[in-house]
């Protein structure tokens, strides 16, 4: 499954009502462009249902909305998990919180590094918090940005 899509999934996941996809786009920062094909793939795996509102206003086209379906609340993706992190979790949890202190112990906002990365802030944020992916070379360049580099050491256990 693809980031954009993880993402898409997310927003409606989290909603409590049926979210037009214009919020979409302002929500993760991706463009029409992306988020549409990605909702018309998923109503095809019967995972989001969609329609266009009822009344429609002036001067503007009518809304479309979108939710998941119980079978797109069910996928891997979007249902919410209560048992323990998995081990690469843990790891990218570890990631999120030293790139999140990188920023702050270099006083630059979460506003200013996005525009720096050339990502959303609204994106650059979910993967700090945990609701998009934080891969290594994200974590990387973020603290690269504030002068700060990550690094791993891997053991090997010894059998």
């Amino acid at each position: 499954m693809t980031a954009p899509t993880r993402l898409v999934l997310a927003v409606l996941r989290d909603a409590d009502q049926p979210v037009w996809g214009f919020d979409i786009c302002r929500t993760t920062g991706l463009k029409s462009g992306t988020i549409y094909p990605i909702l018309h793939r998923l109503a095809g795996h019967g995972w989001v249902e969609g329609w266009a509102e009822d009344s429609p206003h002036p001067g503007r086209p009518p809304r479309r909305y979108y939710q998941l379906t119980n079978r797109g609340r069910d996928q891997p993706g979007t249902v919410r998990r209560e048992s323990p992190p998995e081990p690469a979790n843990v790891l990218e949890d570890q990631l999120r919180r030293l790139a999140r202190q990188a920023l702050a112990d270099s006083g630059l906002t979460q506003a200013a590094a996005a525009r720096r990365l050339g990502v959303s802030t609204k994106h650059l944020s979910m993967m700090l918090k945990g609701g998009s992916t934080l891969s290594l070379t994200w974590a990387d360049r973020i603290t690269q940005l504030v002068g700060q580099r990550i690094s791993i050491r891997l053991d090997q256990e010894q059998s």
